[in-house]
């Protein structure tokens, strides 16, 4: 068989593959974050997130936590609600190291805690999983609700809590010498006697619903630094799949 043959054959079979495994497209979104004390201005952690949005409106989240305090790295499968379904959390001292997935009104979890193994079965009702409020409410901040509750994963205790979530306005704040359209949003247990250990008041963009940053909250406060955007081409043989 001559070169111009064989040439004319893997061209064949390259167009064959590509027939039979199609390449889907997707975009992915790079940011980095700043969690700092307000008082002084120290970064205390650095939030790395890359966030891909699948062809079938499946989100994956990869959100990586760099700080003298803490150093995680956690991924996360949300539906085209950006409710999440499925997720996975390992800190580098590994006393968390855990896979989560929601089947039904269940949520399963298994891994370490605390240096020892945990398995645990949740009962919830109907609300979404939000433990990744940042991302998980982004849709919210640009819908007509004004209003809504969800269910949250407390990291030192792997308990289910009831959140609740409610609209504070639209308010145009300086960002990096620019003005910015915002939407605020109040993110806290629904148990008022929680409320005063934790609760957030969020600030996403108006355009497109990116977490922009955090009002202080325990001298601490967070704050987007950069962004990037990219589209990505691969098979579907390489789509990510949801931790297990």
């Amino acid at each position: 068989m001559n070169c111009r043959a064989v040439h004319s054959l893997m061209v064949g079979l390259a167009f064959v593959i590509a027939a039979a495994c199609p390449a889907l497209a997707a975009e992915s979104k790079n940011y980095v974050y700043k969690d700092f004390d307000v008082r002084t201005d120290r970064v205390l952690e650095t939030e790395l997130k890359s966030i891909t949005v699948e062809d079938d409106g499946t989100t994956h989240v990869h959100h990586t936590i760099q700080g003298d305090e803490e150093n995680q790295d956690e991924v996360y499968t949300l539906d085209g609600g950006l409710a999440t379904q499925s997720w996975s959390v390992r800190d580098a001292a590994e006393s968390l190291n855990y896979t989560g997935i929601r089947r039904g009104n269940t949520l399963y979890l298994k891994g370490r805690l605390k240096n020892g193994p945990v398995e645990r079965e949740l009962a919830v009702d109907a609300a979404p999983v939000c433990n990744h409020p940042k991302v998980n409410l982004s849709r919210f901040a640009l819908s007509d609700l004004q209003k809504g509750e969800c269910w949250g994963i407390r990291k030192s205790t792997l308990d289910a809590y009831k959140m609740t979530f409610k609209k504070l306005g639209e308010q145009t704040i300086d960002f990096q010498g620019r003005p910015l359209e915002t939407v605020k949003v109040h993110f806290s247990p629904k148990n008022i006697v929680f409320e005063k250990f934790y609760q957030q008041t969020y600030y996403f963009r108006k355009s497109d619903g990116l977490f922009i940053k955090s009002e202080p909250f325990n001298g601490r406060a967070m704050e987007l630094v950069t962004e990037e955007e990219m589209r990505t081409v691969k098979s579907s043989s390489s789509a990510l799949n949801p931790p297990r």
